[in-house]
C-alpha cells in the first residue's frame, strides 16, 4: 500500500521508536528486574526497524508516481506516462465564471488542501481546465482569480470532475438628474466585455436612493450601462473595470424624453431599424424624384455628381499625429431631437431634425461609383477593408458592443449630395474616468497659458482631455467649465456636436471629449464645392442648435471642427468640439477670446464690445471661406483691417476661384459684415442659404 508522503507524517513515523524506547525505560524503572528492561530494548529495536522500512516505502512510492512532486497526473522524466500509484485518482478541475458560465481562459491559481493529513498542493489551471492526481481522500479546492476566491469540496476517487465558479464583481449604479436628486423609477441594463453574457440583470436597491447593483463577470474589462426613465432621454455610460473589489458609477439624466427615444442597450438597434423602416417610403419617393430630376437635367449636370475631388487622400491634421485634437468629450447615447425647420426638399425626413444630411438613415450609400478614394474628404476607413467584419456590427448595440450606436443623419433632398452622406454619426457612450488615469497620461497635444490638452487611452478608446496647466487661472478655468458641463451635454446629442464624455470639477478637474480622425484643415481648399458647403452647413446646424440652448461657441476655427470617417465611400461626419472654455465670458479674456486673429471677429478684438450669436455667424462665414479656398478672407486680416469706421466688405471669393457659385459672394459678405446688425440674424438663416447653393451646385434637386 502506498503511504502518505506528507513530511509531518514521516516525522511521526520516525518518532515511533523513540517513543517506544522512552516507554520501555519508564517501565524498567517502575518494575525492578532485568526482564522489563530486555523487553523494552527488544521493542525499541523492532520499532526502529519497522519505522525505517515504512519511511523507505513512502519515498520509493512517491518518486515513482510523481517524480516532479507537482501533484499533477505525472509522467516519467523521459516524458513517458507513469502508472497511477495505489491510493490516488485523477480529478478534472473546471474553473468557470459565475455570471456567464463560461470557462475562465486566463491562468487561475488553485490550492488543494487535505485537512486530515495536512497535505497542501498548489497548481495553475490554464484555459479553464486541468486534470490533477490526488490521493483518494476528501479535498478542498480554492481557486483565486483577480482578487476573487471560490472553494469547492471534492471526494477524490468518487468525483471525477469538480467545477469551481469564480464569484462576480458588483457594479453599483446610482441614477440622478442634473441636480443630483435620485431617480428611483429609472431602469438600468448593462452589457459587459469581452462577452455579451458577462453582465447579469440589474437589481434595484431596496432603499429609495436609485442605486442598482449589477453582477459582472470576473473577466469583464468594461461595462456599458444603459439607463431609461419615462421623463428623460436615455443615457449610456462606459465604466472601466480596473482593480479588485466592487465598482461604482453615477449616471445623470439631463435631457427631457423625446418621441422615438431609443430604449436600453438591447433596444437601440431595434429602435433604429423601426425608424428606418417607417421612413423608407418617403426616402423611396425622394430617390425617385431625384432620379426624374437627374434625367431631366442630365446635360446641365456637369460635374455636379461626377467623380471625386482632386488631390491625395487624408492630408495634414491639426495635431502632430494627424488626428483631431479639438477637445475632449463623450458622445451622447440618444439620437438627435431635430429642429423645427420646414422641409427643404422632396427627400427631407418629415420628422425634421439635425444637420443637413441627417435623416432616416435607410438609404446610406457608398457614394458615386466614380468617386474614388482620391477625394481628400472621403477618408480611408480601414474597417471597411476588413473582409472579416460583420456588417451586422454596424447596427450598434445589437452587434459588437465595441461599436457605438449612431445618430441618424438627415438627407437634404439633393441626390448629388444625399448619395455621399453617411447614414449615421458616431455616438459613443460617456465614460467613467478616474482622475488618476488622466494624470498618468503624458502625451500633450496642445497647450496655452491656462490649459493643456492630453491624449488619454481608456481601454480601447482614445480621448482628448483638457486639464489645467498648474496655474491658479488654469484650475479655475477648467473647474468652472466642468461645473457647467451640463450646457455641453444639452447639445451633444446633435450629430455634428462632439460629445462630452466625462467631466470632473473637484480638486483635480478635467474635461474629456471624443477624438476625431482628423480636422477640416486636412480638406480645406481641396474638396468639391458641394462637399465644402455641406460641411459648412453641418457646422452651422450644430451652432444653431447650441444657440437655441443659450450656448455660444466663439472659437469656430478649423482645429475645433473634427472629421470622423464612418462609412467607406461616404463623406466624413463633421463634429464641432471646443464648447468648453470659449463660451464662458467670466473667465480670463485670453481664454474665451480666440488667440488666433485669423478666425476672430471685429468685436472680439475690441474688448469693450459685446459678443453674441452673431459672433458665431461671422466665424461661420470665415470658416466657409476657408473650406472653399483654403484661406481666410484677406489672408487673416479681415478682422484687423476692417473696423466700424472702415466697414468695407471682404473681397469677392469668386476672384480667388472663378468656378465657385456666384451667390457665395453675397452670402459670405453678409455673414462677415463688420457691424453685427448687418449679418445674418441666426446661424439657421446662414445654413439655409448654404444648403440652397450646395443643391444648385450639385446640378439637380
Amino acid at each position: 500500500m502506498q503511504l502518505v508522503d506528507d513530511p509531518s507524517f514521516q516525522t511521526w513515523l520516525l518518532g515511533l521508536p523513540v517513543g517506544g524506547a522512552a516507554l520501555s525505560a519508564a517501565v524498567g524503572l517502575v518494575v525492578p528486574g532485568v526482564g522489563p528492561v530486555l523487553l523494552g530494548g527488544a521493542g525499541l529495536a523492532v520499532g526502529a526497524c519497522l519505522s525505517v522500512a515504512m519511511v523507505y516505502l513512502v519515498s520509493t512510492d512517491d518518486s515513482a508516481s510523481d517524480p516532479g512532486g507537482s501533484g499533477l497526473a505525472g509522467s516519467a522524466p523521459d516524458g513517458r506516462s507513469s502508472a497511477t500509484g495505489p491510493g490516488t485518482a485523477p480529478v478534472r478541475i473546471r474553473v468557470v465564471d459565475a455570471v456567464s458560465g463560461e470557462l475562465v481562459r486566463d491562468p487561475v491559481s488553485v490550492l488543494a488542501e487535505q485537512s486530515v493529513i495536512g497535505d497542501r498542493r498548489e497548481f495553475a489551471v490554464e484555459n479553464g481546465e486541468a486534470t490533477v492526481e490526488l490521493r483518494t481522500l476528501g479535498w478542498d479546492l480554492t481557486a483565486a482569480y483577480d482578487g476573487r476566491r471560490a472553494t469547492e469540496a471534492v471526494a477524490v476517487g468518487d468525483d471525477e470532475t469538480v467545477e469551481i465558479a469564480i464569484p462576480p464583481t458588483r457594479l453599483h449604479v446610482a441614477v440622478a438628474d442634473r441636480s443630483d436628486d435620485p431617480l428611483p423609477t429609472a431602469t438600468v441594463s448593462c452589457r459587459a466585455e469581452p462577452t455579451v453574457a458577462a453582465a447579469g440583470d440589474a437589481v434595484a436597491a431596496e432603499r429609495d436612493d436609485a442605486t442598482h447593483t449589477v453582477p459582472l463577470s470576473a473577466t469583464a474589462e468594461r461595462a456599458t450601462i444603459a439607463v431609461e426613465h419615462p421623463e428623460y432621454a436615455s443615457e449610456r455610460t462606459d465604466v472601466l473595470l480596473d482593480g479588485d473589489g466592487d465598482h461604482r458609477a453615477t449616471v445623470r439624466l439631463e435631457r427631457p424624453a423625446t418621441t422615438g427615444e431609443p430604449g436600453g442597450v438591447d433596444d437601440v438597434g431595434a429602435a433604429a431599424e423601426t425608424t428606418a423602416a417607417d421612413a423608407e417610403p418617403a426616402t423611396a419617393d425622394a430617390e425617385q424624384a431625384g432620379a426624374n430630376a437627374e434625367t431631366a437635367t442630365a446635360p446641365a449636370a456637369g460635374t455636379g455628381d461626377a467623380g471625386g475631388d482632386p488631390g491625395a487622400a487624408g492630408g495634414s491634421a491639426a495635431s502632430a499625429d494627424g488626428r483631431g485634437d479639438g477637445g475632449a468629450g463623450t458622445p451622447s447615447a440618444s439620437p438627435a431631437t431635430g429642429t423645427d425647420r420646414p422641409s427643404e426638399g422632396d427627400g427631407e425626413n418629415e420628422s425634421g431634425g439635425g444637420a443637413p444630411g441627417e435623416g432616416d438613415g435607410a438609404s446610406g450609400t457608398d457614394g458615386d461609383p466614380a468617386a474614388g478614394n482620391d477625394d481628400p474628404v472621403v477618408g480611408n476607413d480601414d474597417r471597411a477593408d476588413d473582409p472579416t467584419d460583420d456588417p451586422d456590427d454596424d447596427a450598434g448595440s445589437d452587434g459588437d458592443p465595441n461599436v457605438a450606436d449612431g445618430v441618424e443623419i438627415e438627407r437634404v433632398g439633393v441626390t448629388g449630395i444625399d448619395h455621399h452622406l453617411p447614414s449615421t454619426s458616431p455616438d459613443p457612450p460617456r465614460i467613467g474616468l478616474e482622475p488618476a488615469r488622466v494624470e498618468a497620461a503624458d502625451e500633450v497635444i496642445a497647450e496655452n497659458d491656462h490649459t493643456a490638452r492630453k491624449r488619454v487611452v481608456a481601454g480601447d478608446r482614445e480621448l482628448v482631455v483638457t486639464v489645467p496647466n498648474g496655474t491658479k487661472d488654469g484650475r479655475r478655468t477648467v473647474r468652472t467649465t466642468a461645473e457647467r458641463a451640463d450646457e455641453w451635454r444639452d447639445i451633444d446629442h446633435h450629430p455634428h456636436v462632439a460629445k462630452l464624455l466625462a467631466a470632473e470639477a473637484g480638486d483635480r478637474p478635467y474635461l474629456a471629449v471624443e477624438r476625431g480622425d482628423r480636422t477640416v484643415e486636412s480638406v480645406a481648399g481641396e474638396s468639391e464645392q458641394r462637399t465644402a458647403l455641406w460641411l459648412a452647413a453641418c457646422v452651422a446646424d450644430a451652432v444653431a442648435t447650441a444657440h437655441r440652448s443659450g450656448v455660444y461657441h466663439l472659437d469656430l476655427e478649423p482645429g475645433n471642427v473634427l472629421l470622423q470617417d464612418v462609412e467607406r465611400g461616404s463623406w466624413p461626419v463633421a463634429k464641432v468640439t471646443g464648447w468648453d472654455l470659449p463660451r464662458l465670458t467670466d473667465l480670463p479674456s485670453d481664454v474665451f477670446r480666440p488667440l488666433a486673429t485669423a478666425h476672430a471677429t471685429p468685436e472680439q478684438l475690441d474688448h469693450e464690445a459685446t459678443v453674441d450669436e452673431r459672433t458665431d455667424v461671422y466665424q461661420l462665414g470665415v470658416l466657409t471661406h476657408y473650406l472653399l479656398v483654403g484661406e481666410t478672407p484677406m489672408n487673416g486680416g479681415h478682422a484687423v483691417d476692417r473696423t466700424s469706421a472702415s466697414s468695407a466688405p471682404i473681397p469677392a471669393i469668386t476672384d480667388l476661384d472663378a468656378e465657385l457659385h456666384g451667390d457665395l459672394d453675397a452670402i459670405l459678405r453678409r455673414a462677415t459684415a463688420v457691424e453685427p446688425a448687418a449679418r445674418y440674424g441666426t446661424a439657421d438663416e446662414l445654413r439655409e442659404d448654404l444648403v440652397d447653393v450646395a443643391g444648385r451646385v450639385a446640378g439637380f434637386i
